[in-house]
């Protein structure tokens, strides 16, 4: 009766204890089949809604397979608009507007908060514009507009005062995830980015590819590090740091490239980094110092390490005093 009791209670403690360990993976599981869902939706909606206008002939089609994967040309640019063109020429005013006048609403971290457009009027559901693909972090999440709350617990979020990610001279769509979000990554391994890693957002249009040229680490309030820079065509990627704590934002500026991924890493070796961003001289202001630097990207790395394999460990663990134990118990 004694060792029944001592199964019993072994086999609950390895329950619970496994229960607890596996919880942030099965929540992570859960999230990346939830937004695959979303994605494969959000392309199926895409595809629907732009059959009429998308229809060709299999001459047209094997045309397109030779052309780049965005625009080159005013006539290649025409024809990625023919898919919902009023909101495409809504956006690029919008960006225009936003630049000429400074993005003179973007005064303070609220202001990110308000969608810059209800893409459900178009018949785009969830007011989502897109998908970030970053391979260096094994990361793909549907782009939503407006930076709130629910949407950021649901993937990536575009920051409102911020140009819409469409391209284009003198634009920086800025995007904005989580740093670890309920034991879901999203923005979570930020600093596996390097010097020219690709990252790339799809949009009911075209798929725009850029390359990292710098990263850097800021006070909440620098509203001007993440401003547009005149002449670039940039994406910002924008969490929360160090990881688990709130007190800075980790920045990752990235510029259009036309270049191949395969030829990144033999042009990135010879061509040496951007060192500083283009700020407005009227909202500098000191940058976190070196030392606080190192200390909090080693507190994000430790952290991170300790969320990644301490549930494994746990496991693992959990597993081996379980059959010890039921070893111990077979010998008496």
């Amino acid at each position: 009766m004694k060792d029944k009791l001592i199964t019993i209670a072994a086999c609950m403690v390895f329950l619970a204890g496994a229960a607890i360990f596996c919880y942030p993976l099965a929540k992570n599981w859960y999230y990346d089949y939830n937004t695959s869902h979303v994605l494969d939706s959000y392309k199926n909606e895409i595809k629907e809604l732009s059959k009429p206008e998308t229809e060709k002939s299999e001459t047209e089609n094997a045309e397109s397979e030779k052309t780049e994967a965005f625009p080159a040309s005013a006539e290649q640019a025409s024809e990625a608009e023919k898919i919902f063109p009023e909101l495409h020429e809504e956006m690029v005013t919008y960006n225009q507007s936003i630049y000429e006048n400074m993005q003179k609403d973007l005064t303070d971290p609220f202001s990110y908060e308000s969608a810059s457009f209800d893409l459900t009027e178009y018949g785009l559901s969830d007011n989502i514009i897109g998908y970030l693909s970053i391979p260096a972090m094994d990361v793909e999440l549907p782009v939503y507009l407006g930076a709130n709350d629910e949407n950021l617990a649901k993937g990536a979020v575009h920051l409102g005062q911020t140009s819409m990610p469409i391209g284009g001279n003198n634009t920086n769509a800025v995007l904005a995830a989580h740093r670890g979000y309920q034991g879901i990554p999203m923005f979570r391994d930020i600093e596996k980015l390097k010097t020219g890693d690709l990252v790339t957002i799809t949009t009911p249009w075209d798929t725009l590819t850029y390359q990292v040229f710098q990263t850097e680490i800021i006070f909440p309030d620098e509203i001007n590090k993440i401003l547009i820079q005149p002449g670039k065509d940039m994406l910002t990627l924008f969490t929360c740091h160090p990881y688990r704590q709130n007190s800075h934002r980790y920045v990752v500026y990235c510029e259009r490239t036309f270049i191949k991924e395969a030829e990144v890493s033999s042009s990135t070796e010879n061509t040496p980094s951007t060192s500083e961003t283009v700020q407005p001289e009227a909202e500098k202001k000191e940058t976190p110092s070196v030392s606080h630097t190192e200390d909090s990207l080693s507190s994000s790395r430790q952290q991170i390490f300790i969320d990644k394999y301490v549930p494994i460990a746990g496991i693992l663990f959990l597993a081996v005093l379980f059959i010890l134990c039921m070893m111990g118990l077979k010998k008496k």
